[in-house]
C-alpha cells in the first residue's frame, strides 16, 4: 500500500476527497480569506468564497489546520467565521468548493420580538378554550 492519497490535483472532487486530502499548512492569525488562499494553494484546489457582508472575511482565524482533512479544516474555519451571526454550506463541485455563508435569520433577535406584546391576563387564554376559531383545528 502506498502512503499517497487517493486523490490527486485535478481529480473530481467529493466528499471522499476532502476526507484524504491533508493540510500541511497552518492559517491560523491569518484573515479568513487569505487562510482559505493559502488552504486552496496547499491542498491544490479551487476554493471559492460567497460570503457578500454575512462575515467579516478579514477577521484573523485561530484555527490550526495543519495535519487536518480538508473537509474537517473548512468545516473549523467556517463554524469559527460564522459565528453566531451566519450559516454555511460547503459546496462540493467536480472542479471546485464553495463556501457559501448566509445569515442566520432571527438568531440574533431575542425571542421578545417574535412574541405578541403581553396583554391582559386572559389574552393568551381565548384560543385553548374556543377550538371553534377558524385554523385551529389539526
Amino acid at each position: 500500500a502506498t502512503a499517497s492519497p487517493a486523490w490527486k490535483a485535478g481529480d473530481p472532487l467529493s466528499h471522499e476527497a476532502l476526507r484524504q486530502i491533508t493540510v500541511k499548512t497552518d492559517v491560523a492569525g491569518r484573515p479568513f480569506a487569505d487562510a482559505l488562499d493559502r488552504i486552496a494553494a496547499d491542498t491544490d484546489t479551487k476554493i471559492t468564497l460567497i460570503a457578500g457582508p454575512v462575515i467579516d472575511t478579514r477577521r484573523s482565524v485561530g484555527v490550526t489546520t495543519t495535519g487536518l482533512p480538508l473537509g474537517k479544516a473548512l468545516r473549523s474555519l467556517c463554524n469559527e467565521a460564522a459565528g453566531e451571526e451566519a450559516l454555511y454550506e460547503i459546496e462540493i463541485g467536480d472542479t471546485e468548493i464553495r463556501l457559501r455563508f448566509r445569515p442566520r435569520t432571527g438568531a440574533t433577535g431575542s425571542p421578545q420580538q417574535i412574541q405578541p406584546p403581553a396583554g391582559p391576563d386572559d389574552a393568551g387564554i381565548t384560543r385553548g378554550i374556543r377550538p371553534d376559531i377558524p385554523g385551529f383545528e389539526e
